[in-house]
């Protein structure tokens, strides 16, 4: 087995395993296995400086993300783009900022209240 396929392997078999690491969520009314992590507030990711210019002055905003998620890019429905509004199991978040590595997307996302 070659390094590339160890590594698809883990991610399919241990990290998005629901005995392992992930868990099922909903996101937009679509149940996803993915891994969802909470940021504590000195961990949290700051993008306060990027988005400030770009943000209704009119909405209520978080600027540090709170959660961290892990879904794999093959089982997303839609596109995803930063400063869109997504509802993670029910509540609506905001995603401040995207990374895709090897299959895997992952979404940095803030409590947001319309």
């Amino acid at each position: 087995m070659t390094f590339k396929e160890g590594f698809a392997d883990d991610l399919q078999n241990v990290f998005f395993d629901l005995d392992e690491f992930a868990s099922e969520h909903t996101i937009d009314g679509k149940t996803y296995t993915c891994v969802v992590t909470r940021l504590d507030q000195s961990e949290g990711k700051m993008s306060y400086g990027l988005m400030h210019s770009t943000l209704n002055p009119k909405e209520h905003e978080i600027n540090k993300a709170t959660h961290v998620i892990y879904i794999r890019t093959a089982d997303l429905s839609r596109k995803l783009s930063a400063r869109a509004n997504i509802r993670l199991d029910g509540k609506n978040m905001l995603i401040q900022d995207i990374d895709k590595v090897e299959g895997v997307t992952i979404l940095y996302v803030g409590d947001f209240e319309m």
